[in-house]
């Protein structure tokens, strides 16, 4: 949690839909988050995955996630979360590679979205396929579960029993 990212700064979604009246409490979040970890295995898994498997065209694959993200709100939380992961990557575990790979993203103005990022830096860290997918869906459902008890949805303990709930 305290990986330095910007995702407890991003509802992703979540306070629009409680400001409409959608998420009103544990039920309705639980239903909300079901329908995220859905959208997330369809939108955001793909780039991840193909940025963790393919260390050759990163730049492709960050610019069709870019392409991909046509809401302007959504888009700069990308960039904005891929951006600070990558540079809290580089500061945290070091290493050419990550160093390399945060100067071309910058060198190369790429958005530099956070679900490629999270993929090539799980690349770089030599994480397994398996837990790297486990730990993108881990760290988007904490996010937006943090971001629901700092709307006052639910509580931090109703809060854990929802996401221990979503990941059986």
């Amino acid at each position: 949690s305290a990986f330095p990212t910007g995702g407890f700064a991003h509802s992703g979604g979540l306070e629009a839909a409680r400001q409409h009246g959608e998420v009103r409490g544990g039920d309705s979040l639980a239903e909300y988050l079901r329908v995220l970890l859905k959208q997330l295995a369809h939108a955001s898994m793909p780039f991840a995955h193909a940025a963790f498997v393919d260390d050759n065209d990163f730049g492709e694959i960050d610019r069709r996630n870019d392409a991909f993200l046509s809401n302007h709100v959504a888009n700069r939380a990308s960039r904005l979360q891929g951006q600070a992961f990558a540079a809290s990557a580089e500061r945290i575990f070091g290493g050419s590679e990550l160093s390399s790979f945060r100067n071309a993203l910058l060198e190369e103005n790429l958005p530099g979205h956070f679900a490629p990022v999270f993929g090539a830096v799980a690349r770089m860290l030599a994480l397994p396929s398996d837990a790297t997918a486990r730990l993108f869906v881990f760290t988007q459902l904490r996010g937006s579960i943090s971001a629901a008890v700092r709307l006052n949805i639910v509580g931090p303990g109703e809060g854990q029993g929802i996401q221990h709930r979503l990941t059986d």
